[in-house]
């Protein structure tokens, strides 16, 4: 999801690297490492411009929402003793 704002716009290539010595595929998974590459594409700086302000709004959204849920799961944590 941090890849696909509204304020970003490039071509976007993920590489997995994995573990020479693995033996099963949960190890494989867990000890795997991801490289992200990005490129921005023409009209890159006018679409952060245009769009960073509705961004930036929508991130404080989602932290608010987070920390009452984060709240609420504290007060049913509590309700349980």
């Amino acid at each position: 999801m941090h890849f696909e704002r509204q304020h970003l716009n490039f071509s976007l290539k993920q590489f997995v690297l994995y573990p020479a010595d693995c033996t099963d595929e949960a190890t494989k998974e867990e000890k795997s490492h991801y490289i992200y590459v990005c490129r921005k594409l023409p009209g890159a700086e006018q679409i952060c411009k245009d769009n960073w302000e509705k961004v930036i709004a929508q991130l404080k959204r989602e932290q608010d929402e987070e920390a009452k849920m984060l709240i609420e799961q504290v007060g049913d944590d509590d309700d349980s003793d």
